[in-house]
């Protein structure tokens, strides 16, 4: 069976709660614009997914800009494999020893020590100095025994390094027209800290992983070896009785030995199900299987009285709000109404959607409006939602203009 989705025509128009703004998401062939159509009426920060061939990385664009009626509104948004083939281009100068991100005032400052980061240096070795109140100075120096000289190279917008030693050992810093920053870093690359965090690394390069039981797991496996190791001991997914009260028999308890197959334990606990009694007789009669049950429960829901009202009014003066429909929060913790509005001096300007709403049974609700349809153009200040007002629910709309309205309350439930 293939899967099944919520399926919508032409795409999805994501609107704003009373200001006006929306964006679109839109589907097609080619490089979007110049349709004369949906994608060039198509908002400012709408998303078209390129859907006809694949574009290395390049499949999603959105859209900056309205003046043009063509594909020059619309800019490409790269992928990670994009981004990281080009940032292979980067202008990647000789490696540095060690890094130093000590505030200095100008290169004047700098250590004539011979040792930065705890590491001793020698005649030729690099330095990058990240942190220089005087910007002119941040940049990479040779040291020569006793003294410091600024790499004839200047800094430039793209220039990487790679850091070799001391406690930025195996970082990359990259110049971004104004600071040395570091690439890969938990603060500079949030995912790649996060990665690092995840799998239990506590910084660049070679590391083990350290478990916390070795009961299964031999210390300091590596993760395939570790997994191999839970799967041979999660073992066939039979269960197994040691001979105790533990496991599950056609009486729910099973005092044999051996293994009892998930099939035939599901079986026993399904029989089990079926033979349930019940301690009231209301709906349900003692000693039914849930088959049964089931039958009697659907038909005394039948029965219920139907919870469904309908609600209009025309010419509404909505600038402050109206309220369309109110429940008592002591009936309805959850509801839902199909509401549909029209403009009243214009009415091919339309509006229907569905309202689903729920609350604490107090002060708190939430609701939401989903399968929106929308004709003519866009109703001044409409809003429809639900809030709590006393010891009621209620559906409320505002508009700017006069309305008329139509409303049909679908059901509500409440605990």
């Amino acid at each position: 069976m293939s899967i099944d989705l919520f399926r919508v025509q032409h795409g999805l128009d994501i609107e704003n709660d009373i200001t006006g703004k929306n964006a679109n998401i839109l589907v097609g062939d080619g490089i979007p614009g110049g349709d004369g159509d949906v994608q060039d009426s198509a908002p400012i920060g709408s998303f078209f997914l390129r859907t006809n061939t694949e574009t290395d990385g390049l499949q999603v664009y959105w859209k900056h800009s309205n003046l043009n009626n063509s594909s020059a509104d619309w800019k490409q948004s790269a992928d990670k494999d994009y981004v990281d083939a080009i940032a292979a281009g980067l202008s990647w100068r000789e490696p540095v020893t060690v890094l130093d991100g000590t505030t200095y005032a100008n290169s004047a400052a700098f250590p004539l020590t011979g040792v930065i980061d705890g590491v001793t240096l020698s005649a030729g070795d690099r330095v990058l100095f990240t942190d220089v109140t005087a910007s002119t100075d941040e940049n990479i120096f040779i040291w020569d025994g006793s003294a410091w000289t600024e790499d004839t190279n200047a800094e430039s917008d793209g220039d990487a390094v790679l850091v070799q030693d001391g406690s930025s050992s195996e970082e990359q810093w990259v110049y971004d027209g104004t600071n040395w920053v570091q690439f890969g870093s938990s603060t500079g690359a949030t995912e790649l800290g996060f990665l690092r965090d995840y799998v239990g690394k506590t910084g660049p390069g070679a590391e083990s992983p350290t478990y916390s039981s070795t009961d299964v797991i031999t210390q300091a496996d590596n993760l395939e070896t570790a997994i191999g190791d839970l799967d041979d001991a999660f073992g066939t997914g039979e269960i197994t009785n040691d001979g105790g009260n533990n496991a599950l028999s056609d009486d729910m308890s099973w005092g044999g030995s051996g293994t009892l197959e998930v099939t035939d334990a599901l079986n026993e606990l399904n029989d089990a199900i079926g033979d349930r009694s019940y301690t009231s007789d209301n709906v349900v009669t003692d000693g039914e299987d849930v088959a049964t049950s089931i039958d009697a429960l659907d038909g005394a829901i039948g029965n219920i009285q139907n919870q469904s009202s309908v609600f209009t009014g025309s010419d509404v003066v909505a600038t402050a709000g109206v309220t369309v429909d109110t429940i008592p929060l002591a009936d309805a913790t959850e509801a839902k109404w199909i509401i549909q509005v029209r403009e009243n001096a214009t009415p091919a300007n339309r509006r229907a959607t569905e309202v689903h709403a729920l609350n604490d049974g107090n002060t708190l609700v939430d609701n939401t409006n989903y399968a929106v349809l929308k004709l003519g153009s866009a109703i001044a200040g409409l809003k429809i939602s639900a809030d709590v007002s006393g010891t009621d629910m209620r559906l409320r709309v505002t508009s700017t203009n006069n309305i008329d309205y139509v409303v049909r309350r679908m059901g509500y439930t409440a605990f």
